[in-house]
């Protein structure tokens, strides 16, 4: 089994604790971003100004991303493959942060690629 834990403060205190659990079809969802968690159809909403992609491609593809603001930061994960970001090479297992970006232009090698964006107030 393979697993990734997100942890994330509420923006509210003295809520109770909370677990949510989803599933993502890679398949069916190649080779376009997909928003896990914030306020889109389908996505895990939880209390917070967070939003939670994930793109699986099997193709070289490029992907413009727009942050909420300028004040939204955006961490991504490379958990398989290759992704360029604003000219810079990561690796599997690789991550950066970035803030104040109106928009981060993302590049997929040709190969199997599986990367994690999580967008929050900075």
């Amino acid at each position: 089994m393979h697993a990734i834990y997100v942890w994330i403060v509420p923006d509210q205190l003295m809520l109770p604790p909370s677990y949510v659990r989803g599933h993502f079809d890679a398949l069916s969802n190649r080779n376009k971003l997909v928003t896990l968690v914030g306020n889109a159809d389908g996505a895990l909403r939880i209390s917070q100004d967070v939003k939670i992609s994930r793109l699986v491609s099997d193709t070289s593809m490029a992907l413009d991303y727009s942050p909420a603001s300028k004040l939204h930061g955006v961490y991504a994960f490379v958990l398989e493959g290759e992704v360029g970001l604003d000219g810079t090479g990561l690796g599997r297992r690789d991550s950066t942060g970035i803030w104040g970006a109106e928009q981060i232009h993302f590049t997929t090698g040709p190969q199997e690629t599986d990367l994690l964006i999580v967008e929050t107030a900075a």
